[in-house]
């Protein structure tokens, strides 16, 4: 049962919903009405997530025995062998699914592997690059919902994949302020640790702005979809904003910047949502966030405390009152 539970841990299943309703919303977007496409845009981006995930943990494996040596790995209660294993088992199975589905499919997921690689080894380093080289992840997942689809590209879908493009690098950086202390120690030099917390806020602020303006525009193109969608996705994102702590010294820091992520998590579903409300309808859409919103925020409150602190989720959530 502990095995199991480390495997569940490194799926992150609280963020694994996100990149294949991202997936869904670029088929759904292009006007298709194919399910096959629909399926397949969610379950293989999905999928590769969670290898990517394993991958990452992989790479990272050094640096987390010294900062967070409670994660499946350092812990020794994943081998690294064996999260290689289902890494490359995940992405064959994709590809392959993928080139069945779409040949042309196959450019998009070599480009998507060679950016998650690229910047597990090397972007992560590099400050405003390295967040801008994972959030290009998204809006890789996004044109490759459309081509399962097997729908033409045209402006405003390009458009569509910018705004998951900077609303991930955005989400990401985020992410990178829960993270600078360990960062710092392995000599990565994120945002947050080169510039600091306030600057990282501002740049983070600055992307997001942009992301739900090119949303905005990509939903007002699109016919019978109201703009309107956004306000809840904007703001959660003010929100997350409050939320990020001013000072690596504070009190509550962890928590704070945990807490502020976990907003962020839950906010990118809706403006994926509205993406899928556009192609598919209100009803369909409305549900597909319903239990996406339900099992992110469950898995967040039982598992993520434990897998970035090695702590009770409980002790974390009283840290934040």
């Amino acid at each position: 049962m502990k095995t199991v539970f480390a495997h569940l841990e490194m799926m992150r299943p609280y963020t694994a919903f996100y990149v294949g309703l991202v997936g869904l919303a670029g088929a759904s977007a292009s006007g298709s009405t194919d399910a096959g496409g629909y399926l397949l845009s969610w379950l293989i981006p999905t999928s590769a997530w969670i290898a990517g995930l394993y991958g990452g943990d992989f790479i990272d494996r050094e640096l987390d025995a010294q900062s967070k040596p409670h994660r499946p790995i350092p812990s020794g209660r994943v081998s690294a062998r064996t999260a290689l294993a289902i890494m490359i088992s995940i992405i064959v199975v994709a590809a392959s699914l993928s080139v069945w589905r779409n040949p042309w499919t196959l450019a998009v997921v070599g480009v998507a592997t060679l950016l998650g690689v690229s910047y597990n080894k090397v972007f992560k380093r590099r400050g405003l690059s390295g967040h801008l080289v994972r959030g290009s992840l998204t809006a890789a997942v996004f044109a490759y919902g459309v081509m399962v689809a097997n729908a033409p590209f045209s402006w405003w879908i390009a458009a569509g994949a910018c705004a998951f493009w900077l609303q991930d690098a955005a989400s990401n950086l985020v992410g990178a302020v829960r993270d600078i202390d360990g960062d710092r120690a392995g000599g990565y030099q994120t945002v947050p640790v080169r510039y600091g917390i306030a600057v990282s806020s501002k740049v983070a602020g600055g992307l997001s702005v942009g992301s739900l303006l090119i949303a905005g525009i990509a939903l007002w193109h699109r016919a019978g979809v109201d703009v309107a969608v956004l306000i809840i996705p904007f703001a959660l994102w003010i929100l997350a904003l409050r939320r990020i702590p001013t000072s690596a010294g504070a009190d509550r820091f962890r928590a704070d910047a945990l807490a502020a992520h976990e907003i962020l998590v839950l906010e990118r579903l809706f403006l994926a949502a509205a993406f899928v409300i556009g192609g598919m309808g209100w009803i369909v859409g409305t549900a597909l966030l319903a239990v996406s919103v339900s099992v992110s925020r469950f898995a967040q409150r039982t598992m993520r405390a434990r897998y970035e602190f090695g702590a009770d989720p409980m002790t974390v959530d009283r840290g934040r009152r």
